[in-house]
């Protein structure tokens, strides 16, 4: 694809993801009305929040390493995103995107899983439906699918050990920053001609 259609898409992809996250926003909003599901049943209190915020924090920032150690370890699994993805566009609209993108996604999937539990679904369908659903909203990704479908179950499990959005949205959160990050790093030694 023409580099010229790729920096378009780019920028248009960057001014819609906001409405995209409204969008789904809006719509898990109005799923947990109709299934009668509380701001406090899926996470949104003070409870313990130290806790989850500390958790999710070690959380993101261990997925951030994670990511960096892969990349060095196989610098091509990243070569397509990044190109189009991180490398360029500004810092401040990509990490304003992943803060409202983390909670819309960790919102949807934390809802799903409360929905499933009130069904009365075992913890493991619960979780699993929702991460499988995540990783496959992500196909863009192609075999990336597959982790953020992994990472998705992380959140899940996070949010079963706290009962607290903060843990599973900061470990998002720092995740998308890290990856950000370490594309940016590489694509800047790509540039210099250091990789």
């Amino acid at each position: 694809m023409p580099t010229e259609v790729l920096t378009t898409a780019e920028r248009v992809d960057q001014l819609v993801w906001p409405f995209q996250h409204a969008t789904i926003l809006g719509l898990v909003i109005l799923l947990m009305t109709y299934q009668k599901v509380s701001a406090a049943q899926v996470g949104i209190h003070r409870d313990r929040w130290q806790i989850s915020l500390a958790l999710g924090i070690t959380a993101g920032l261990l997925l951030a390493a994670t990511q960096g150690l892969i990349w060095k370890v196989v610098p091509s699994v990243m070569a397509a995103r990044e190109e189009f993805e991180h490398a360029r566009g500004s810092a401040i609209l990509w990490c304003a995107n992943y803060m409202v993108g983390a909670f819309s996604e960790e919102l949807w999937l934390v809802s799903c899983l409360v929905a499933l539990r009130k069904a009365g679904y075992h913890p493991a369908v619960a979780v699993l439906v929702p991460s499988i659903a995540f990783g496959s909203a992500h196909f863009t990704y192609r075999w990336g699918a597959l982790a953020v479908a992994i990472k998705g179950s992380f959140s899940c499990l996070l949010f079963l050990a706290t009962g607290s959005l903060f843990a599973p949205y900061f470990f998002h959160f720092l995740g998308n920053l890290g990856a950000f990050y370490w594309a940016r790093r590489r694509a800047a030694l790509v540039r210099r001609g250091g990789v």
